[in-house]
This record gives C-alpha cells, structure tokens and sequence, in this order.
C-alpha cells in the first residue's frame, strides 16, 4: 500500500504569523499572495523570495527607504492583516508586519528613493520609525531601522 503524504496548508495569515513570532517581522508583495486562500509552506516560502528578489531590484535601482502609511496604522491581528492587505494591493502593494509584546502588526508600505522622502512620509505618516533595505557584499539582503530622537532621524 502506498502511503500519501500530507502537506500543511494554512491560510496567509496563519503562514506570516508564524513567520514575525519566529523571525520578527516580514515583507511580503500583495500580488504575490492571495490573503483568503489556504497554501503548502511552500507557496509562502516562494513568494517571500520573490519578494526578495524585488527588494533588491529596487535597492540597485536607488529606493530602499520603505515607510508604512498611517491609514493602516495599529492595525493587528486577522481584521488588520485583512485591511492593511486590501490597502495595500490599491497602494504600492506591499505588505509589511512585526511581533510587538504578542500582536502582530501590519502595514500597507510605501517605498522612497530619497532618505529625505522617507523622513518626511515617516513625519507625515506619524510613524514612530521606517527601514531601509541594504545588501551586504555576500548578496544578503538586510534591514536598517530609522527612529526619531530627539526631533532628529536616527540610523539604529
């Protein structure tokens, strides 16, 4: 008899949940997921290296500054991934999120090619901080923090 193997399938959500408990936070494209359909680990896997793959492209083309836009501000659990989603996909299509004290957040982003740009949205958005993407020398793509301290963008 031969046996069949099972895969896993959960829904998006479920998938970039586990995904920030674990690794702190993620990037996602909204085209590249459906948030309503259930997936093999291995779809999510897949468009989270796509959306590698695009992060750098733009990175070598000069916008590595990404700023969540504050209609989708505090937005967590279920509800929010679905809201910040639906943004997101009429927006620049990218959806970001991070663990903090046991929520997961997420966030329709905006991508900048300026760090003066980014300053002002973060401003203009009341964001408490945004990030830029870098790629070291060995090709890994890596993530740099902005915050305000003391009315002053500060690298962290």
């Amino acid at each position: 008899m031969k046996t069949v193997e099972t895969v896993e399938t959960k829904t998006y959500y479920d998938w970039l949940s586990d995904i920030a408990k674990t690794d702190g936070g993620f990037t996602v494209l909204t085209t590249l997921i459906n948030k309503d359909s259930k997936v093999p680990e291995s779809n999510v896997k897949a468009a989270l290296a796509r959306t590698k793959e695009v992060l750098r492209k733009r990175i070598e083309e000069g916008r590595p500054y990404f700023c969540a836009c504050e209609h989708t501000q505090s937005y967590f659990g279920r509800e929010g991934f679905n809201k910040a989603y639906d943004h997101a996909s009429t927006a620049e299509q990218i959806l970001g999120g991070w663990l903090d004290e046991e929520k997961i957040y997420f966030d329709s982003v905006h991508n900048y090619f300026t760090l003066n740009a980014a300053q002002e949205a973060a401003d203009q958005n009341k964001q408490l901080e945004f990030c830029q993407f870098e790629l070291k020398p060995d090709g890994k793509l890596i993530v740099v923090f902005w915050k305000k301290k003391d009315g002053k963008w500060v690298r962290t």
